[in-house]
């Protein structure tokens, strides 16, 4: 048995020591991934200003791109989670290779279409004619490993499910330095290389994404320390459509939220330009903050998927309902904390990317921390109740309300506050509180229902009967 495995269906183990040992690693991975992308705008910036607004224009095409992985991605993982928890290894070791196969294909197609469609996507964002230039290359240079990431996804996605958060932990962050590196000799032109600017971003990124794809491909195939990696030989594999359009029934719907959220971030981010230039630089600066402080709600969600979806596969769901309450608890500890730094040092964390000479802008900021501080207690408790929904397959509820919320209570509440009332800066986000109270109200009544857990056992038992069927 690894030494990375714990029995997630047993609390003679701690529930602290399994909770520690999926989301500490998540945590540290998606805040690291969050700084090194920080870092790496800074060092694009620093060399070329156009550089910088290139990756901007890319940014919104490439992650629409990503969506369609994440479809498969959330379905491995709450897939191969139910089948650890079921003991079906041999279930869980299939889920993992057409994860794989799927994620190849996709992966592929992607990128042909990405190459075909470079032009037409990056004129249709805009910008002069050298940012044009600069976008086109850097986003054909990151097309070529959409396939390449995508398996890193499948592997990733496989290894959360089975509670082995640690190993994606080590090869994402050794890829992050590898990037941060690579920036550092191909933007400047270090060791003898010429200076390549936000291009040589691109080739830093590329290079360290199929290295990271490799160590991932290299661990699932050869690695005996998960029960799913398959050097574990337990029979022949069989593909079943099923496993697919299961996949795709848990999968897409998120995949969906996202592109959906998307689109109304970009409405969004249209209210604060309206106000003033000073007001969306502010709005950049706490939006950073605040992705990087979104860290432990995201690690949260996952550990929730995970543990919550093993107990689900075992049928154990008192102990679900329990380990969910535990999280909660967790969740509000970390928001208090978080809150009260945030709170506590507020003009230090604004004055690291603003001068002092700049007081509109650290005015109109500051604030801003105080709204963050509040909303990390529904925000975190509110990634854990969807991870809890998620790990029992029910992701259709977190997209309609999500999506509906988004667009008809949010975004009007903040152009009501912000434009309306001339609240600016601080009505636009107070919406975010208002926003996040209201999930946190429906999302509670929704889990209190039980109706999350009545859809695992529907789709359970009719796959159980597919599986039954001749093939």
């Amino acid at each position: 048995m690894s030494r990375h495995h714990i029995n997630y269906l047993k609390f003679n183990t701690s529930k602290f020591t399994v909770t520690a040992t999926i989301f500490f690693p998540v945590l540290i991975e998606t805040a690291l991934s969050s700084f090194y992308n920080v870092v790496d705008m800074m060092m694009v910036g620093k060399y070329d200003a156009d550089g910088l607004s290139a990756i901007g224009l890319t940014s919104n095409p490439l992650s629409i791109f990503l969506a369609i992985f994440q479809a498969i991605n959330v379905g491995t993982t709450t897939l191969v989670a139910w089948n650890i928890g079921a003991k079906k290894k041999k279930d869980a070791q299939d889920v993992v290779k057409i994860s794989l196969l799927m994620n190849l294909v996709s992966g592929l197609i992607m990128t042909v279409f990405g190459i075909l469609m470079a032009h037409p996507i990056v004129n249709f964002m805009g910008g002069d004619e050298n940012v044009m230039r600069l976008a086109i290359d850097y986003y054909n240079i990151l097309v070529m490993g959409t396939t390449f990431q995508a398996l890193t996804y499948s592997v990733t996605a496989a290894m959360r499910g089975a509670g082995f958060s640690k190993v994606p932990m080590i090869y994402n962050t050794f890829s992050n330095l590898l990037n941060v590196l690579g920036n550092y000799i191909l933007i400047y032109g270090k060791f003898g290389f010429e200076p390549m600017g936000v291009i040589g971003a691109g080739y830093s990124t590329l290079i360290s994404r199929i290295i990271c794809c490799f160590w991932a491909l290299g661990y699932i195939f050869f690695s005996k320390a998960s029960d799913i990696t398959l050097r574990h030989k337990y029979g022949k594999f069989t593909f079943r459509w099923y496993r697919v359009t299961q996949m795709l029934r848990i999968g897409i719907p998120t995949a969906v939220e996202n592109l959906i959220m998307q689109c109304g971030s970009m409405l969004y981010v249209k209210i604060v330009n309206s106000i003033s230039k000073t007001a969306f630089s502010a709005h950049q600066i706490c939006s950073t903050i605040n992705g990087l402080t979104s860290a432990p709600g995201t690690a949260l969600g996952v550990t929730a998927n995970t543990v919550i979806g093993q107990y689900i596969g075992a049928n154990e769901f008192d102990n679900a309902k329990k380990y969910k309450s535990y999280l909660c608890k967790i969740s509000l500890v970390f928001s208090v904390i978080m809150g009260v730094v945030i709170s506590a040092f507020a003009r230090q964390i604004v004055g690291l990317y603003a001068q002092d000479s700049e007081k509109e802008l650290i005015t109109l900021a500051i604030p801003i921390f105080y709204i963050l501080a509040v909303q990390y207690i529904t925000g975190n408790i509110n990634g854990v109740i969807m991870g809890a929904l998620r790990a029992a397959g029910d992701t259709q509820f977190a997209l309609y309300l999500n999506s509906l919320s988004f667009f008809f209570f949010r975004i009007p509440l903040a152009y009501f506050l912000g434009i309306t009332l001339k609240l600016g800066l601080t009505g636009v986000w107070l919406s975010l509180i208002a926003h996040s109270w209201l999930n946190f109200i429906v999302i509670s009544i929704r889990y209190k229902s039980g109706k999350w857990l009545e859809i695992y056992k529907k789709v359970n038992a009719n796959d159980l009967k597919t599986d039954a069927l001749p093939q």
